[in-house]
């Protein structure tokens, strides 16, 4: 667990401050398309499918083809990481609305290719670089498949409620008074509790039983 927690604490910090920043901005409405609910999980060949997306196979094209055109699609870095994301500011899965980040499976010197033909970025207010992808590289970007699915609803979750609708968890790591990560390794899902800050539900293959 404390390997596994090396290697992906550099990207979730990306992902916390890119939603931190995203919280700020106004709800874009979304066409209302029936997703499934969260806790609606598969598991395909170790791959978590959720909201009709397949971790490991559907690309992020597929997602903008189901969800619709009021996404974001940037490259997001901070100190030495980097991630290829589309940004949904505003997801409805049911009764349930929130804002959903995908994150792209993309090599390195891929990745590198698309920062080097960088034509704007921005810098934000959580210290993430925010860097657009060139109008001719953004069909190749979609094509990538997705490596991580995140959604942070609008309302508070609770450790009593996400045990109600996911069940019993593989195992909880308590982070700090106000926060706990609740792990599902049997759906590749990791919720993390904030009782001071804002809520997520992670979908990866870092979470499965088999890594």
């Amino acid at each position: 667990m404390k390997k596994l927690l090396i290697i992906i604490i550099p990207l979730c910090i990306i992902l916390a401050l890119t939603l931190a920043n995203y919280f700020r901005s106004e709800p874009i409405v979304a066409k209302a398309v029936e997703h499934g609910l969260p806790w609606q999980v598969e598991i395909i060949d170790n791959k978590p499918k959720v909201f009709h997306l397949t971790v490991g196979e559907s690309t992020l094209g597929d997602a903008v083809t189901l969800i619709g055109d009021d996404h974001e699609l940037a490259i997001m870095s901070k100190d030495d990481s980097a991630a290829l994301e589309v940004y949904f500011p505003l997801f409805t899965t049911g009764p349930i609305t929130g804002k959903l980040v995908l994150v792209a499976d993309i090599a390195d010197t891929d990745l590198r290719h698309l920062i080097d033909n960088v034509p704007n970025y921005k810098m934000l207010e959580t210290g993430v670089k925010k860097m657009d992808v060139e109008f001719s590289q953004q069909a190749e970007a979609l094509n990538y498949p997705i490596k991580s699915i995140t959604f942070a609803p609008v309302a508070q979750l609770t450790r009593g409620l996400v045990i109600q609708h996911f069940g019993k968890p593989s195992s909880l790591e308590k982070i700090s008074e106000s926060e706990v990560h609740v792990f599902y390794q049997n759906l590749g899902l990791r919720i993390i509790v904030n009782n001071d800050g804002k809520d997520f539900i992670e979908y990866s293959m870092d979470f499965t039983l088999d890594k």
